[in-house]
């Protein structure tokens, strides 16, 4: 049996993965998967702590990618699917319930391919003790060591600043993950429209492209508020005293924390 940690450099991967080395539990991979939709202050974090973990423990991150992209999908044709009726809808994008083909595409499968080269093998997970949810896909046994350990978020922050490798962007996000996925919370999206405006206004574009098409889904509030709508929301709201919307309505299913 191949032991694999599938690290997507949040907070509850990271640490799993550090104390797992630190125990000395059977781990023979590090797999991250870059979906190409990164923080480029992702990128740098997995940079120093693949730097770290071959100091610390001579141990390296292997990157996996995706074979295609969200775009690719999103306007992608279904018609060979026998659910839709409609012989020009395309997918459009990511739902915010559930796990969608973001998740499945972008996450799931570039690492069960990497790790099925090795025939049976063991993935851990980064769930923390509070959540009640398990892993699917091609692995032979899941794993969940932060639940064994009893460790929630309080104890995973505790442990990666005691090791001087807590993730910055914890600052400002909630959690980490692509800047586009549909499942982060207003709070999240007000950082990407406030810090990245590039990325707002590209993930803006895609709204705009869908719209008018036969699209399952054409905006990432699940069609009921587009990005824009949002915006002109941030803009007032940055007119009042304080903020009085739910900043923490994400939705989270997929190995992003």
């Amino acid at each position: 049996m191949i032991y694999i940690s599938s690290l997507s450099g949040g907070r509850d991967s990271t640490a799993m993965t550090v104390r797992l080395l630190e125990i000395g539990a059977p781990l023979d991979h590090i797999v991250f998967c870059d979906t190409g939709y990164e923080l480029p202050e992702m990128h740098d974090y997995i940079d120093r702590l693949n730097s770290w973990l071959k100091w610390k423990f001579g141990r390296e991150i292997t990157i996996v990618k995706p074979t295609a992209t969200i775009e690719e999908w999103a306007f992608g044709r279904i018609a060979d699917n026998p659910r839709f009726k409609r012989p020009n809808q395309v997918r459009g994008l990511p739902m915010r319930i559930g796990m969608d083909y973001c998740t499945r595409e972008l996450k799931i499968k570039p690492i069960s391919n990497y790790a099925k080269q090795f025939g049976e093998y063991a993935l851990y997970i980064g769930y923390v003790a509070r959540e009640n949810r398990q892993a699917s896909g091609d692995a032979n046994e899941y794993l969940y060591p932060l639940k064994e350990w009893g460790w929630n978020e309080p104890e995973v922050d505790e442990y990666l600043k005691a090791k001087c490798i807590y993730n910055e962007l914890y600052e400002n996000f909630s959690r980490t993950g692509c800047w586009l996925c549909p499942k982060q919370s207003k709070s999240s999206w007000f950082q990407i429209w406030k810090n990245y405006p590039d990325k707002w206004e590209y993930a803006k574009s895609l709204e705009n492209q869908l719209e008018g098409q036969e699209a399952i889904n054409p905006t990432f509030r699940d069609g009921y508020q587009k990005l824009e709508v949002l915006e002109r929301e941030f803009i007032a709201q940055l007119k009042k005293p304080q903020f009085d919307f739910d900043w923490n309505d994400e939705q989270v299913s997929c190995f992003c924390k």
